[in-house]
């Protein structure tokens, strides 16, 4: 930890006060200021974040595959023999007692790309000391029951691993959550041989907005779906899968292809499109299973116009099944993810200041797992659910697509 880069601005202001003569006033002043200023990131950014500890009362196994599709290129490489990979991490429900080595929070960290995300390879340097409250290769809990089931879409540009404190919630509540990578969108993702990519973008012909590549990845992503679902089926974890009780669900581009999962695959009882814009056919889909959608507060963040007539669409074509839909009040997109971990709690009170809105992760941690395992296990208890959360308004839409508040 005293080796944190994020503390040489503190060892140089020290020695800068040594160092510079007194007659250097005015020079030594403005140093010591730049110095000084440089040292708040001791207080601001996390050498190592740490994750939110899982509420529930069960412990978190789990465990990473990194599968091959033969059947499907891979459109993002420029080798015509390339075949799409999709890795999954399985978090299922343990025994609380089950000790082992913890899960390494992110794929590749000793070969990471340049940027994972927004963030520059040198913040994660020290990401392999978080602790993800996950033992590796775990039993699963006694009693020999099967256990409801969400498979989990990352937004474009993350990775699974940036929702490992939502994801161990979910799991320690007696889910078992399948957490997907995106090979190629995903900021950082190690292949089945043993490479590490990050993301690339492979532009179509008059293609200025980007509308027919992001178009074209949630069909890409909804296969991937599909694939990790056949596949895991076929593995030892099967017979403690209940698939009757099956939601995909998504944050961002994940919440719009967990819908358009929905709508091509029949084992998908349920979806979750978690502040997601829809692309493509979507928004016209006559989706006939329920539908929840958790946005965040419009006034932190324009959102498109696509993402509001998009998501209406949806829920105003739902062919006879419920649809939900919450705004959760004072938080960003960002809200939903790891992302405000990343910040000390001055650092959040910093970014609550200057960015606005709410930077208090476990709290919207919190409403998020009730939402999601209310709606999957339990639907008439999502008006309890919002009774404890003042700042999230919203209900079960009505015909036509309004939404009822409570």
């Amino acid at each position: 930890m005293l080796l944190s880069w994020q503390f040489w601005p503190l060892y140089l202001l020290i020695a800068a006060m040594w160092l510079l003569p007194a007659r250097w006033r005015k020079t030594r002043f403005s140093v010591l200021s730049f110095l000084g200023f440089a040292a708040l990131a001791v207080w601001i950014l996390l050498p190592a974040p740490r994750m939110i500890e899982p509420d529930g009362p069960y412990g978190v196994g789990t465990r990473i595959f990194r599968w091959v599709d033969e059947s499907r290129p891979e459109v993002a490489t420029e080798d015509p023999h390339d075949r799409r990979n999709v890795i999954l991490q399985v978090f299922y429900p343990t025994d609380k007692g089950d000790a082992g080595p913890h899960s390494v929070y992110m794929d590749g960290l000793s070969n990471l790309p340049e940027r994972v995300s927004v963030l520059p390879r040198f913040l994660l340097r020290n990401f392999d000391r978080i602790d993800t409250h996950s033992v590796t290769g775990a039993a699963f809990a006694p009693g020999g029951q099967r256990w409801p089931v969400v498979i989990f879409s990352p937004g474009y540009g993350a990775t699974r691993s940036f929702y490992t404190s939502l994801i161990t919630g979910l799991a320690s509540r007696g889910l078992v959550v399948l957490a997907i990578d995106h090979p190629y969108e995903a900021g950082v993702a190690e292949l089945a041989g043993g490479e590490v990519v990050g993301t690339v973008v492979r532009r179509l012909p008059n293609d200025p907005d980007l509308i027919g590549y992001m178009t074209r990845q949630q069909g890409i992503r909804v296969a991937d779906i599909r694939f990790a679902l056949d596949r895991i089926a076929q593995t030892e974890f099967a017979p403690h899968l209940d698939f009757g009780h099956l939601m995909a669900a998504g944050h961002s581009f994940g919440g719009a292809s967990s819908l358009a999962a929905m709508g091509e695959d029949r084992r998908i009882q349920a979806a979750v499109n978690i502040d997601g814009t829809p692309y493509g056919s979507l928004p016209e889909k006559h989706l006939d299973r329920p539908v929840m959608m958790i946005v965040s507060d419009p006034a932190m963040g324009k959102s498109s116009e696509s993402f509001r007539t998009g998501n209406q669409r949806i829920l105003r074509n739902l062919s006879g099944a419920a649809g939900y839909r919450y705004t959760f009040g004072g938080n960003s997109h960002y809200s939903f993810s790891d992302f405000p971990l990343f910040f000390s709690r001055p650092g959040q009170w910093l970014l609550a200041r200057t960015v606005g809105g709410s930077w208090d992760p476990e709290e919207t941690q919190r409403a998020t797992l009730e939402f999601l395992t209310a709606f999957l296990m339990d639907p008439a208890g999502l008006d309890r659910v919002q009774a404890h959360y003042s700042w999230v308004s919203g209900g079960r839409v009505q015909a036509g697509g309004s939404a009822r508040s409570r």
